[in-house]
């Protein structure tokens, strides 16, 4: 068989589907003509579904890295370590805030390629539309189990504080602190890689955010929304190093995340105003 008709495997964990063109196989079309072909889908998904991954990690990373600050300075407080704990816990936390910084550039080039997708109006053939909406029907119970988890984390996230506080273990407190945190971190993972995810398939599909009039209306909303992350990241060092409250400042990690949740209503509604 022709190699431009060889199946394409999608690389989502814990999927074995690909665009399976057999049946009905799609040529490629010429670059004039806007037609999205199965390989261009295929590419597509596949660096979404490794960028996802990296983009929910970055953002753990960058809320967990007030860990080390705070387990040094809360456990060496008042003793003779403190300025030297103190110091290896902001270096801790400096680290892992270049590691973050490192993923976020190298996601922005990953992307870059695909731009064209949110931006212009693209046609997609029956066979691989068809095969992206069963991709999508098959996700969206992973994506609500995965938006459930989080929310559920978030809710127990403060057990740790309570537990410490009832068995009178107030000395470790800044240990309880940093279990808080990385639970906050891990469900804010979830929802950045799962929403991700799911928006790859409606930009394919061009649905809600993704429509042809909400590509037309390039409103601030929309511009604010696509560089979201980065704003977000130098706000977080810039408030951070300024005033130096590490302890504090990972709180904007999670407040990014809602505020990410409510443009993306906004968004939605207005799209629908339009209709």
């Amino acid at each position: 068989m022709n190699a431009q008709y060889k199946k394409q495997e999608q690389f989502f964990e814990d999927e074995e589907e690909y665009i399976d063109l057999e049946q009905e196989p799609v040529y490629v079309q010429p670059e004039e003509d806007s037609t999205v072909s199965a390989e261009e889908a295929n590419a597509y998904l596949e660096n979404v579904s490794q960028t996802s991954t990296q983009m929910g990690a970055s953002v753990a990373l960058c809320i967990c890295s007030a860990i080390p600050l705070i387990l040094m300075g809360g456990l060496f407080d008042h003793t003779a370590m403190e300025d030297k704990m103190g110091l290896l816990g902001l270096m801790g936390t400096v680290v892992m805030v270049a590691i973050a910084v490192y993923n976020f550039i190298q996601i922005g080039a990953k992307n870059k390629p695909f731009e064209y997708l949110k931006k212009e109006e693209i046609k997609v053939s029956s066979p691989v539309k068809k095969a992206i909406q069963k991709m999508k029907q098959n996700y969206t119970s992973k994506h609500t189990s995965n938006i459930s988890t989080g929310v559920v984390l978030c809710i127990l996230s403060a057990l740790p504080l309570f537990a410490f506080l009832i068995l009178g273990m107030e000395n470790l407190l800044p240990v309880a602190l940093c279990m808080t945190i990385a639970t906050v971190a891990y469900a804010i993972y979830q929802f950045v890689k799962t929403n991700s995810i799911m928006n790859g398939y409606k930009v394919l599909l061009q649905e809600e955010d993704f429509t042809i009039e909400a590509k037309q209306e390039n409103s601030a909303l929309e511009v604010i929304e696509d560089q979201f992350w980065s704003i977000t990241l130098i706000l977080y060092l810039g408030y951070s190093f300024l005033s130096g409250n590490w302890g504090k400042s990972w709180i904007i990690w999670p407040m990014a995340v809602v505020i990410s949740m409510f443009l993306d209503t906004i968004l939605k509604m207005i799209g629908k105003k339009k209709k």
